[in-house]
């Protein structure tokens, strides 16, 4: 197939990739040539397996980005991180930060894979209902991929097309923050449900893990409430909310997280993740944030107590909200850093990603949480709060509350209250999942947040010193290598 290596918002070339016999374990064993692939079902679902792949990726670099909250903080004794995460921690990233060029190239990439097939699927013969299922997961990869990247950068390209030509990509300059989200991924998010080009679920292990209309419906009511159109993002949630029975809270919380329990009902959709498997043989398929949320020194004894990189631990400040009762601090280790380390140097950080069933490698299987039903009832809260239905937003609430253990209930009585109840029960419930900085966003609360957090008693290697937040850090810059290539039509943050 023709690359499109001189593409300015792709340095990687684009692999097409075949695969061996299940879903989520057939990984690419070759580059096939794009002439006569696009002829038959089974080549399309191979293009389509290939974007799921990259998701990996992408999602490898997405996590980092939520350091910029007061969730997580880069241990900054790590010098050679501390460049590159401490940066996103104390919110002075510059266009070279590789984590952001990192990202938008494996974006842009699973994009252009999403793209290829809806570019070639209407012309090829294949059963309907297949082609409807293969146009749904296109369509709703591409839109979660713009979901991110609209939040991080604001506006960015929009690219609908496979490009085959240097002359083609430099055509394409930065799109509103409204284009891309009305002329792309609310409209193609809405065409899956209307056209139900995806089942609600799976039940066949072959497909389990993939987009479904459940997934669409949550991805969807969570982009009407990240736009503030309350009524819609009702809607689309209340579909998921009164699902019978498919996607329900799971009784132990310590169970949605379990590398043996994958795409359990609580899950609607993740980065699935594999441990002990490798693409050709070349890179892991574990999970990356097992290590990145442990520690960078000695803590104890054991496999998991050594060999981290601690570039996403929790602070304190996420920590000590926890009450002593609520079964989600199991979740939760700690560890005293070295003698030479201050005394508030106590690790914190999370065990969400920790695979249990490995005793000799620090290789993880737990896939990356993207939506589940939790997430889904907080949302859900949001809107009836916003509706003036307190008691409904409570009694979401309380499901999640007493999941967790806790018997007693925040005050809910006005909007105000509910709102705050709500923004603090999703910390505490959806921690170190990548929600935070984003919920922020959303809620038009960064700035207070952000200015309590970096003005409170933590000491600089959680906080930095005299980090201030301003209006040019809720945006990311855009990959300098980009900007620089094609500054005429790519104009920065």
């Amino acid at each position: 197939m023709k690359t499109i290596k001189y593409f300015i918002l792709l340095i990687s070339s684009i692999l097409l990739t075949g695969c061996s016999e299940s879903f989520f374990e057939r990984y690419p064993f070759d580059e096939l040539n794009e002439q006569g692939f696009f002829d038959n079902a089974r080549n399309f679902e191979y293009s389509i397996n290939a974007a799921y792949d990259n998701m990996r990726d992408v999602y490898g670099q997405l996590f980092y980005f939520d350091l910029a909250s007061d969730d997580e903080y880069a241990d900054k004794f790590n010098a050679a991180g501390a460049i590159t995460y401490g940066a996103i921690n104390e919110l002075d990233v510059m266009s070279d930060n590789s984590v952001i060029s990192n990202f938008w190239d494996n974006s842009y990439k699973a994009i252009n894979r999403c793209n290829l097939v809806l570019d070639n699927i209407d012309k090829a013969e294949m059963d309907a209902e297949i082609r409807k299922r293969l146009k749904g997961e296109a369509f709703f990869l591409r839109s979660l991929l713009y979901f991110n990247m609209v939040r991080i950068f604001g506006g960015i390209p929009l690219v609908t097309k496979d490009l085959k030509t240097p002359e083609e990509a430099l055509a394409f300059g930065r799109s509103t923050v409204d284009q891309v989200y009305n002329d792309l991924i609310i409209p193609d998010l809405e065409r899956i449900i209307t056209e139900q080009l995806l089942p609600t679920h799976y039940t066949e292990n072959a497909n389990i893990g993939r987009a479904t209309r459940y997934a669409t419906h949550a991805l969807l009511g969570k982009v009407y409430l990240t736009r503030h159109d309350y009524a819609k993002a009702k809607n689309h949630l209340k579909t998921v909310h009164d699902n019978p029975g498919i996607h329900t809270l799971l009784p132990d919380y310590a169970d949605i997280f379990d590398a043996t329990n994958p795409n359990n009902p609580e899950i609607l959709f993740a980065v699935q993740y594999a441990s002990g498997l490798t693409r050709s043989g070349t890179s892991n398929m574990g999970n990356p944030y097992c290590t990145a949320a442990m520690p960078n020194e000695q803590t104890g004894q054991g496999l998991w107590e050594t060999g981290g990189n601690g570039m996403y631990l929790m602070t304190y400040d996420l920590y000590r909200r926890f009450d002593l009762s609520d079964i989600r601090i199991n979740q939760i280790d700690t560890a005293w850093g070295s003698p030479t380390r201050p005394i508030y140097d106590k690790y914190v950080f999370t065990l969400k990603y920790r695979d249990k069933t490995n005793t000799t490698v620090k290789d993880s299987g737990n896939d990356w949480l993207v939506l589940r039903f939790a997430d889904v009832l907080l949302m859900y809260a949001e809107v009836l709060a916003e509706d003036g239905d307190l008691a409904g937003a409570e009694a979401e609430v309380r499901a999640i509350r007493e999941r967790a253990g806790l018997t007693t209930m925040p005050p809910m009585t006005t909007k105000a209250e509910a709102k705050q109840a709500i923004a603090d029960e999703r910390r505490l419930e959806l921690f170190c999942e990548g929600h935070r900085w984003f919920d922020l966003l959303r809620t038009e609360t960064v700035k207070e947040v952000m200015t309590a957090h970096f003005n409170g008693p933590w000491n600089d290697y959680q906080i930095g010193a005299n980090v201030k937040i301003e209006d040019s850090d809720l945006l990311f810059p855009l990959p300098k290598f980009e900007v620089d290539l094609n500054p005429d039509v790519l104009k920065q943050n």
